[in-house]
């Protein structure tokens, strides 16, 4: 959580010498109770001095800054000061003021003078001490940022002495917060995201976050967004103002780890969700009118904070191959061939895969006929197909992708300039490893998130194994925005998260390359303004959520960095693509059309792209929405679950579900409606107008899922078969 920092003023401290860390002060407020004696008490000044720390060895002094804390009666964090420690143990942190005082709520102001026989604390003597309520000590390691929340309980911490006198008891109980989440999801205190100008050169980012000792921890491969990392002498206000005063810097956002949408749940079935979709009668409408379900055609991208299993028996023909990536060496050869440009004619000699063919696509399905049994490796292919690299008897990505025809080292689709970015992307790329090997290096990578919407989207159809992908066919690209081995915590989990930076880079390559129909997003974020107040679901309310966000104060962290992003966002998608993009609301029970509400990435996106965005919540029942769904004006409703996921390999009837799935949430009822826009777009001919088919589901939505919340209004159920019929 990274709440409002308090007004300071003066200069600035003299560094200590020896090895540091930091500590960042936060005090939480609790209000008086209704009928309390110090209800009456609007808020407290506390004009500070000085801030102390106590170690083995003594006392020391951190902070000189004079500064006004004001802490109102009412439940908020407010930040208090950042300031650098002596590494090793603290035992207090002793705030000394010049003076305090209460605000009554006629407006009166009553000063408590510290040096008056039986006022507390003794602010000119010993200081108002906040330490760890279970009584251990504060370990403060080099270099790195420690959040610390003291706890001020108007009805605990405020005492009336005699019939008008208040006093305030000497010590605050404090607890460690995590404000680093460098291991999962949140809001971080010790990095900013900062987007540079076209054109500015690593060297000079380097330069530029060096002037203030701050360094690059994640930089991107085409977007511009660097995730920088603070030294604990910079609070993030400071290094805000410090990149806001150079020229080569177009905007500065809080960094952000997105948190994936999804609960697990014990049921087992897909046949509900489906059924409540109407996806079955959509899937006969596709067969009467094209003679298939789905189209290799129609390429859906899925982001996602974790690996996929490109090789899964029920996904591998389903994965899909970069058309722009197909090697000279292989198709350009034959009467037509040798002049270095791949023709239709050339593609179409390898285009066998019925009953579309030729539907100009090479695909795992095209391979799959031509390879016949696969080659054994050590006799190598004598088709286009490579062998079976991997053993498992089907020729999948993971072999196209270790086939040095095929990985030819060239970025034949260069749209950047750049030949070295995005070399062989053939089967989606891996962003946070930054190679196109989204797959991972071990059997044990794939992530359960990421293998359950994949499932819901791409899974193929009448195979006898695990599930049925609402798609059905489909070109599917898979996006990985989070991997292990990077510091970027561990995708195999259901925990994954993704870092901002990442999902920048992300919607730079898909806005670009070679054309994406679809993308879904089942991530996400939310920043809460000190005014937003919610109506119900009050215990689903912290849930991915940083509360407290100021509105009027001077914090540039928040309140330019969120108006911002629309820009940023605008900016990323700038190639042009005619894309629609699916997003889950999000499990928190908010309201998201509040004001004082702002989600990430989806408010930004659909600001940037407002035609072609689709906010997805999830329904329990076609007239009920789970109780923990966000909820707002405009979304689209979709089964929420529970989603039975892939089995680790391929299974019969998933038998053997996917880490710890069925899963319920927004996370799945967006790739629902993800599957059901490339049933439209194949359908009903919206290759060149994905956002026609976002508006199809949006107009054939059906009655309305009602909230759990009695003052938020509902929304329309989607009704797949309505959008794919004429």
């Amino acid at each position: 959580m990274l709440p409002p920092r308090s007004r300071s003023e003066g200069g600035c401290d003299d560094p200590l010498s020896g090895p540091t860390g930091g500590i960042l002060l936060i005090i939480r407020t609790e209000p008086a109770d209704v009928g309390s004696r110090f209800e009456d008490v609007r808020s407290l000044r506390i004009d500070l001095e000085r801030i102390v720390v106590t170690t083995p060895t003594g006392q020391v002094t951190v902070s000189t800054q004079p500064q006004s804390l004001i802490l109102d009666n009412a439940k908020a964090d407010v930040i208090v000061a950042q300031v650098q420690a002596p590494a090793g143990e603290v035992g207090q942190l002793r705030l000394f003021a010049a003076g305090v005082t209460a605000t009554r709520a006629d407006g009166s102001e009553v000063a408590l003078d510290p040096d008056e026989p039986g006022i507390l604390p003794s602010w000119r003597n010993t200081g108002w001490k906040i330490s760890l309520s279970d009584g251990s000590a504060i370990v403060i390691e080099q270099d790195e940022l420690i959040g610390l929340r003291a706890t001020l309980d108007f009805d605990d911490r405020l005492v009336l002495q005699g019939n008008d006198r208040l006093k305030v008891k000497p010590t605050l109980p404090a607890e460690l917060v995590d404000v680093t989440p460098e291991d999962g999801a949140g809001v971080f205190a010790d990095r900013l995201t900062v987007v540079f100008q076209p054109g500015t050169t690593r060297a000079r980012v380097d330069e530029i976050a060096g002037e203030i000792d701050a360094s690059v921890e994640i930089a991107p491969v085409s977007s511009g967004w660097y995730r920088i990392k603070l030294p604990v002498s910079a609070p993030a206000d400071v290094a805000v103002a410090h990149f806001h005063s150079k020229s080569e810097v177009r905007s500065v956002l809080p960094a952000v780890n997105f948190g994936v949408f999804l609960d697990a749940n014990d049921d087992d079935a897909n046949v509900a969700p489906l059924e409540l979709a109407r996806v079955r009668e959509a899937w006969d409408v596709a067969l009467a009118e094209t003679g298939d379900i789905g189209s290799m055609t129609t390429r859906v991208a899925i982001v996602e904070p974790g690996w996929f299993d490109l090789a899964h028996a029920d996904l591998y023909l389903n994965i899909a191959i970069n058309q722009g990536e197909l090697p000279l060496g292989l198709f350009d050869v034959g009467p037509l061939g040798g002049d270095g440009v791949i023709v239709p004619a050339e593609i179409a000699v390898f285009d066998v895969d019925p009953p579309a063919a030729p539907d100009g696509v090479i695909s795992f399905r095209d391979l799959a006929i031509i390879a016949g049994v696969p080659a054994d490796c050590a006799a190598g292919s004598t088709t286009i197909a490579p062998c079976d690299f991997n053993s498992n008897e089907r020729i999948d990505a993971v072999d196209l992708l270790s086939d040095g025809r095929w990985a030819d080292l060239r970025d034949d689709d260069d749209f950047d300039g750049d030949p070295e970015t995005y070399r062989d992307d053939l089967c989606g790329w891996d962003f946070a490893l930054n190679d196109n090997r989204p797959h991972g290096t071990t059997v044990d990578s794939p992530n359960g998130h990421a293998m359950v919407n994949a499932g819901i989207i791409a899974a193929d159809i009448d195979n006898g194994l695990d599930i049925a992908g609402v798609a059905g066919r489909v070109s599917l690209v898979p996006i990985v925005v989070a991997g292990a081995g990077t510091e970027l915590g561990d995708p195999s989990t259901a925990e994954a998260f993704a870092p901002d930076i990442l999902f920048g880079d992300s919607l730079d390559y898909l806005s670009r390359t070679t054309a994406v129909h679809v993308v879904n997003v089942s991530f996400g974020w939310h920043f809460a303004k000190q005014g937003y107040a919610p109506a119900c679901e009050a215990d689903e309310q912290d849930i991915q959520t940083t509360g407290d966000v100021p509105d009027k104060e001077p914090n540039r962290v928040f309140t330019q960095g969120i108006a911002d992003a629309e820009t940023e966002y605008a900016a990323l998608l700038a190639g042009g693509n005619d894309t629609l993009f699916v997003l889950a609301a999000g499990n928190s029970a908010h309201n998201i059309d509040d004001a004082n509400l702002y989600s990430v990435p989806s408010e930004p996106l659909a600001a940037a792209a407002p035609n072609a965005t689709i906010i997805v919540g999830a329904a329990q029942s076609a007239n009920t929405a789970f109780s923990w769904s966000n909820h707002g004006d405009g979304m689209l409703y979709a089964p929420g679950g529970p989603w039975i996921g892939l089995s680790p390999g391929g299974g019969v009837l998933a038998a053997v579900p996917f880490r710890g799935n069925p899963y319920e949430g927004t996370s799945q009822a967006a790739p629902l409606v993800a599957g059901s826009a490339a049933l439209v777009i194949d359908v009903r001919g919206l290759a060149t107008s994905a956002s026609v088919a976002g508006q199809r589901l949006l107009d054939t939505a059906v009655g309305t899922v009602a909230t759990s919340c009695p003052s938020a209004a509902g929304g329309p159920l989607i009704d797949s078969a309505a959008a794919v019929a004429p």
